[in-house]
């Protein structure tokens, strides 16, 4: 047992928790913001921490009626330790958002109440608070690529342009998702399946064999292969690829 290896990594966790990147596992935000302009213009200040960090004044200021909302607040705790201690994927944090929607309400109230009053002290220990609450979960924990888009999500938009027969986009967007991870299995087949839309098929068979080579017990590729060999006439080749899928 390596107690303090678990302690490093249930601490990385947590700030992962809080942080304004999310971890995805295919789709993420980060990828779909090259097609909206309204992603591009919100995700720099629009995130998981500035909500928290809202969060965290309406905690601050409302604290002395925590008799009132113990409820809350205890939801709120059971949601972040479960989520920090079993889950790794950050989309288990969405449970949070509606806690964290009611107490930045009530730190907005407040606040202002605060600031008709001139009480500047309890205001403004609020917003030091929230201000490097901000600062240290909008502080990168990933490398900057991350947040292009994983090649996951390239791939899954590659099935769908296959579907539709846009052939040259779906080859340009798996090159993509292959120079951002190499070992994409998916994207060297779903390479393979726009190059044979061309009738491009020895280029077909090429993404196919490298698909195998990644997964040599790959049914699908096999299969494609042997789709493409019997539409190029050879019958053994096709055979072949048909009995090892």
């Amino acid at each position: 047992a390596s107690p303090g290896e678990w302690v490093k990594l249930t601490w990385r966790k947590w700030m992962l928790f809080w942080n304004a990147v999310e971890i995805a596992d295919d789709e993420d935000i980060y990828f779909h913001k090259q097609f909206s302009p309204v992603l591009r213009a919100l995700l720099p200040f629009y995130h998981f921490a500035s909500l928290s960090s809202l969060a965290l004044i309406g905690l601050v200021l409302t604290r002395k009626l925590w008799r009132r909302v113990w409820i809350l607040d205890a939801l709120a705790a059971s949601i972040v330790l479960s989520t920090v201690i079993f889950i790794i994927n950050a989309r288990y944090r969405f449970p949070l958002v509606p806690f964290l929607i009611l107490f930045s309400a009530g730190g907005i109230e407040e606040g202002v109440r605060l600031l008709r009053a001139r009480l500047w002290l309890p205001l403004g220990t609020a917003l030091f608070l929230a201000g490097l609450s901000f600062a240290v979960n909008r502080r990168p924990l990933y490398p900057k690529e991350y947040e292009t888009g994983n090649s996951g999500a390239y791939s899954n938009m590659v099935a769908s342009l296959i579907n539709q027969e846009r052939y040259d986009e779906a080859i340009d967007y798996s090159q993509k998702a292959l120079q951002i991870y190499p070992e994409n299995y998916d994207a060297r087949v779903n390479m393979g399946q726009a190059l044979a839309g061309k009738k491009q098929y020895p280029e077909a068979l090429k993404a196919y064999e490298s698909a195998v080579a990644l997964s040599p017990k790959s049914a699908l590729a096999y299969n494609n292969m042997g789709s493409v060999y019997a539409l190029t006439g050879e019958r053994g080749k096709a055979s072949k690829a048909f009995l090892k899928a």
